[in-house]
């Protein structure tokens, strides 16, 4: 199977002299298309700025992040964007929902982001996969913690992309509402994405293929 992302040397520098903080430091992995891979590590080992390199939210000081062979480290603002909406979908800690929308509205934004038609049958696909058939005019303060991580996993999905990439998306979450959240992300992986989550509970990367421990800006044991 090949790569869908190639990182190599991967350096994220923030300030400078006495305050530098070297975030990431000479990072290099190969996730290949359809995998399930979790980032693990401690609040401040740098998995989350990982994912965000990966998802073109941020420029590395140094190294490449190689999708399909295209360093998209280096390309121009517009096409990053381009990027971040066609070809990944993003979901957060915190949902970053916007309040004043409701359930279908959230969930279509990155279709009229990309200036696409709404493709309805996959729009109605998701939201009866997702048990949100009938929140679809409620706005995210009539939601709990759960209905909203499934919004913003439509969201991520509506426009279709290969490339999944969740930032402790079970961390505000309650036991049992994380266990049905990861359930719905192996769903997604099953169905032929690939899937990258960064957590730091254990429990959630045994159930990943393969799981990458970040310790200090380095992947652990390298």
């Amino acid at each position: 199977m090949e790569n869908i992302l190639q990182i190599t040397d991967l350096v994220k520098e923030y300030g400078k002299g006495d305050g530098r903080v070297i975030a990431l430091n000479g990072v290099s992995i190969q996730i290949k298309s359809g995998e399930l891979l979790a980032i693990t590590g401690v609040s401040g080992s740098g998995k989350s700025t990982l994912l965000h390199m990966i998802g073109a939210m941020d420029r590395p000081t140094s190294g490449a992040v190689c999708f399909h062979g295209q360093d998209i480290s280096k390309l121009s603002n517009k096409k990053r964007a381009v990027y971040r909406c066609e070809k990944t979908g993003f979901v957060f800690q915190s949902f970053k929902l916007i309040e004043e929308l409701n359930v279908r509205e959230n969930v279509i934004m990155p279709v009229l982001i990309a200036k696409r038609k709404v493709n309805e049958a996959y729009y109605n696909e998701l939201i009866n996969a997702l048990g949100l058939k009938d929140r679809q005019t409620h706005l995210p303060n009539e939601l709990s913690g759960g209905q909203k991580q499934r919004v913003a996993i439509a969201r991520a999905l509506i426009n279709q992309p290969e490339l999944i990439l969740a930032d402790e998306p079970t961390g505000n979450l309650d036991y049992a509402t994380s266990q049905e959240i990861i359930q719905i992300f192996q769903e997604i992986h099953e169905s032929g994405k690939t899937v990258i989550l960064v957590t730091h509970d254990k429990e959630i990367a045994g159930k990943c293929q393969r799981e990458i421990e970040i310790l200090d800006g380095k992947i652990s044991g390298f």
